[in-house]
């Protein structure tokens, strides 16, 4: 099994997982950044030990530092739109910051730790009334070719 397999493995097993701030439990309670670091050091691309927490869960509301997109370029290096392949990272604008990732699973399809439904699950970006306007940015974690 190649590197993108075994992210897209894992990925799938946080489904149906409960969208919880700041948690990291497969299973139990989850969100949106957490879950990118449960994925990627479950495959060996980052350290398990790396929690970028404390985040306040508004702070894409009322702040313009991109605080999220600083944790996600500690690991990960941005890539075009025509060059995301199954296994990289897309990055939604919530709010004013860049604030919400997710894993590429296939074409359009992710897996995010989504607020509005509760849980973690699976979204077609093109499709999903969330998702579909928003500004987006693309990242490959560090080691992954």
């Amino acid at each position: 099994m190649n590197k993108r397999d075994e992210i897209i493995a894992e990925a799938l097993t946080w489904l149906g997982t409960p969208y919880q701030h700041a948690q990291m439990v497969k299973g139990a309670g989850v969100d949106c950044g957490m879950i990118l670091v449960g994925i990627f050091s479950a495959v060996g691309l980052i350290p398990p030990e790396f929690r970028p927490k404390p985040y306040a869960p508004d702070w894409h509301m009322h702040r313009s530092e991109e605080k999220y997109l600083d944790q996600i370029k500690g690991f990960a290096h941005e890539i075009e739109r025509n060059q995301a392949q199954r296994g990289d990272v897309v990055v939604f604008k919530f709010g004013r910051t860049f604030s919400h990732g997710a894993v590429i699973i296939d074409a359009s399809l992710v897996l995010h730790a989504a607020l509005k439904d509760g849980k973690v699950t699976l979204a077609d970006m093109s499709l999903d009334a969330d998702l579909i306007e928003r500004d987006l940015k693309f990242f490959r974690v560090m080691g992954l070719v």
